[in-house]
């Protein structure tokens, strides 16, 4: 019984370590909207950056701002 505990306890410990994986430093994420309107509106979430009427990019190299983003753009 103690084997398999020990067996079942290391197995565990690496699925962990199998299942994580290194994210980049930062992140860059460019949207482009069909619409002019649609572009204005996301442009107010901060730290976002015009690049034309319907082009806008986000940098952070925080993921969760990332995800933060997108729930306000409505991804």
């Amino acid at each position: 019984m103690r084997k398999i505990r020990e067996g079942v306890a290391t197995g565990l410990a690496q699925a962990d370590e199998a299942r994580r994986f290194a994210l980049p430093p930062r992140f860059e994420v460019e949207i482009v909207h069909q619409h002019h309107g649609r572009s204005f509106k996301t442009g107010f979430y901060p730290g976002m950056r015009r690049v034309d009427e319907r082009s806008l990019v986000f940098e952070s190299a925080d993921f969760y701002e990332v995800l933060r983003m997108f729930l306000f753009v409505g991804y």
